[in-house]
């Protein structure tokens, strides 16, 4: 080993030399430092350790610590939100936010083709389909209580008579019922269709020793008859006197004989159809009927459906049979078969009602104002007026022809003449004879009601009835039965008419009856309460008729003698006239 001393010495002595080992070392280290730049090696942190061995230390700390716990599966902190599931809420709650850099995504050239030159893209005219509702509705079940002998297997349909569903139904029982201890029971079943519409239906189920079958029908049992009906049981009493038979289900009673007793179940079914006699029937093409009309003397225990088995073609002409359904509540079905003629209809309508009149000149006429047209299929016949020839301004009689045509072309025509008179008696003559009277027979603190029944008695009692008149010329007939004072029903109306006009507050219409051998008249008269009928003509069959209703004069034949067209009158009052 060198002394101090000694390595001072040798520097000395090799001074250029060592100077030279100096400068080749710090020229290989300089090399050696341009070679390392160029090298991907691990960067180093400020204490001299790698990254990579800082984070191996730390994963190799984490494995030591879970060495120590045990093994776990790793969990997500509560606490902390889910990167992943922030991303999707942010997509459904907002629109979805582009992820491509603007740097990296070139901007799309502006479209410089104007607009309108554009074409638009044709609309689908396609029809789509209407998309079908879901079926919201459950089963709909008839059911009834039902009894079966001891150990007899029951499925759910021994309690169903029938159910309606749009698609096949599934029953099931929620416990099924044990048919092995004799005794009364509850029983739940379940109806569930395709589309998981439930009816829930609860019932019973008798488990007997034995069952008696009876058919529904409106009759009462003995006690003794059912128990002869059961087997030859003589010496056994029923518990009951009598069983009404009076709807489907079931119910039980007991047999005793000394200690012996037998548990007797009743079960009631209707699988008896519905009896009915066909009608040979004739149709007109266009014109449906009601399936009812095809059966007569329906018979059964319960209500009966009539409906067709299939719907006829009502415009194809010929002779075929038309299946009727008959189904009573239980379901039981029969069909009837009835001949039946399809045809075209080839009945004319009938004109009645249409009549020759009297009016004066220069009077307006409403041409269709009473006319009847009835047919026997067409309920809305066509009704046209030829009054081409009619001179209403001209004294003289012109004829008027009626025609009503139905829907099939068929038609009949009717001539009336309308005849228009000069007046016998002018305006002014009426209004002073009116004045005249009205001043003899009101008062002046006389209420509405008060004068025009002042007016009604009037003309009844003044009028004598003499059986005829002038029934073309009403004004005519007033002045005559106010002054004159005779004349027949056409004479009380006139004169009526005449003295109601002049009270204020009155309306009145003028009625004719509708059919009967002769001719009637009377009013319609409204002071406010509503319309009622007012005929001061006297007779003694069908009584007075001062402010009657429709109901109060049409009894027995007073039907006939004030019959008239109640689609050309305001409705007539339904309560009784009250004097006020």
């Amino acid at each position: 080993m060198y002394s101090t001393d000694s390595f001072r010495i040798f520097r000395a002595r090799h001074k250029n030399a060592f100077s030279a080992l100096l400068i080749l070392l710090a020229v290989l280290l300089l090399c050696g430092l341009v070679l390392f730049a160029g090298h991907d090696g691990p960067a180093y942190a400020a204490d001299g350790k790698s990254e990579d061995d800082t984070v191996v230390a730390v994963t190799e700390e984490a494995d030591a610590e879970a060495d120590d716990m045990g093994a776990a599966e790793p969990q997500a902190d509560a606490d902390s939100p889910d990167p992943e599931s922030e991303k999707t809420e942010e997509m459904i709650s907002g629109e979805p936010k582009d992820e491509t850099s603007e740097e990296s995504t070139p901007e799309e050239p502006a479209d410089e083709t104007p607009a309108e030159s554009i074409p638009e893209e044709p609309a689908d005219e396609t029809p789509t389909e209407p998309e079908e509702e879901p079926d919201t509705t459950p089963p709909v079940v008839k059911y009834a209580a039902a009894a079966v002998t001891l150990g007899e297997n029951v499925t759910p349909s021994t309690f169903i008579i029938h159910y309606e569903d749009k698609s096949n139904v599934t029953l099931r029982f929620t416990e099924k019922p044990d048919t092995g201890v004799l005794g009364e029971y509850p029983v739940t079943i379940i109806a569930e269709d395709a589309s998981g519409n439930r009816t829930v239906i609860k019932t019973t189920l008798y488990v007997c020793d034995s069952v008696v079958h009876l058919e529904l029908e409106d009759r009462t049992y003995s006690g003794l008859r059912l128990r002869d009906k059961v087997g030859t049981l003589h010496g056994y009493h029923p518990s009951i006197d009598q069983y009404k038979v009076k709807a489907e289900g079931a119910s039980s009673f007991e047999l005793k004989k000394g200690d012996k007793v037998l548990y007797i179940g009743i079960q009631v079914r209707d699988t008896t159809r519905p009896t009915a006699k066909g009608v040979e029937q004739v149709c007109y093409l266009g014109y449906p009927k009601q399936p009812e009309e095809f059966v007569k003397n329906v018979s059964d225990y319960q209500d009966v459906t009539i409906s067709f088995l299939t719907e006829p073609d009502w415009n194809e002409p010929g002779e075929r049979d038309v299946a009727i359904a008959l189904t009573d509540a239980s379901y039981n079905r029969r069909i009837i078969k009835v001949k039946t003629v399809f045809k075209k209809d080839d009945v004319a309508p009938v004109l009645t009602s249409a009549l020759s009149t009297y009016h004066y000149v220069g009077e307006a006429i409403a041409y269709k104002k009473g006319v009847v047209v009835t047919d026997n299929m067409d309920p809305n016949c066509k009704l046209t007026v030829d009054k081409s020839q009619v001179k209403y301004r001209e004294v003289g009689t012109y004829p008027v022809t009626y025609t009503a045509t139905d829907r099939d072309g068929n038609s009949s025509s009717l001539t009336v003449e309308i005849t228009f008179r000069e007046p016998t008696v002018s305006d002014e003559q009426l209004d002073q004879l009116a004045e005249s009277v009205l001043g003899d027979i009101l008062k002046n603190n006389m209420s509405t009601a008060e004068q025009i029944k002042a007016i009604y008695n009037y003309v009844r009692y003044k009028i004598r009835y003499t059986g005829d008149s002038d029934k073309t010329d009403w004004k005519g007939e007033a002045y005559r039965g106010l002054t004159e004072f005779k004349g027949d029903c056409f004479t009380y109306y006139s004169a009526a008419y005449l003295l109601l006009s002049k009270i204020d507050g009155v309306e009145i219409m003028s009625v004719e009856r509708l059919g009967g051998r002769t001719h009637h008249y009377w009013c319609l008269v409204n002071i406010g309460t509503g319309w009622y009928h007012y005929d001061a003509c006297p007779n003694h069959i069908y009584g007075t008729c001062f402010m009657r209703t429709s109901k109060q004069i049409q009894n027995g034949e007073g039907k006939v003698y004030w019959n008239f067209d109640t689609t050309l009158f305001p409705d007539v009052a339904t309560k009784s006239f009250k004097m006020s």
